[in-house]
């Protein structure tokens, strides 16, 4: 393959993966419970939020003119993204947190609310498991390629 049809399908994984990660953030802010919040849903939106900023940078690098110092950031900006799903989403740690904010929620009612907010999430969390595998397989081929041309220079050059 070629690195600019690598870089189309790089571009395509992302924009599934960041379609998946709004997808987790309309979970994560406007499904949860009205009235007082937990401080553990108030985090989780927080690094949504902060991931679905690295997923509309790497989005916006690799639509605009190829550059070597635009695929670095757009690789950046991906292993922020996964670094955030596996150590402050998925971790169990994370789900932990979550899980205990959720049953120590007021209320009956109110923790019935909240049992059912953290299924969703975790059904998001999950959700965003394999779009973020295609996107680590693509760059992954994009480096590919580029180890390929770099190889070929050196021999032509030599």
């Amino acid at each position: 393959m070629s690195l600019t049809r690598e870089m189309r399908e790089a571009s395509a994984a992302v924009q599934h993966l960041h379609t998946a990660w709004r997808e987790l953030a309309v979970t994560a802010t406007e499904d949860r419970p009205h009235g007082d919040g937990l401080a553990a849903a108030d985090r989780i939106a927080e690094v949504i939020a902060d991931g679905q900023g690295d997923l509309d940078e790497a989005l916006a690098l690799l639509t605009g003119p190829p550059t070597v110092e635009g695929f670095w950031r757009t690789v950046c900006a991906l292993d922020r993204v996964r670094r955030r799903y596996h150590e402050e989403l998925r971790s169990f740690e994370a789900v932990s947190a979550v899980l205990r904010a959720v049953h120590s929620a007021g209320g009956r009612e109110r923790g019935h609310e909240w049992q059912a907010w953290a299924r969703g999430l975790r059904a998001g969390i999950a959700h965003c498991a394999e779009p973020l595998r295609a996107v680590d397989a693509s760059v992954l081929r994009c480096l590919g390629e580029l180890a390929d041309m770099a190889l070929d220079d050196a021999v032509v050059t030599h």
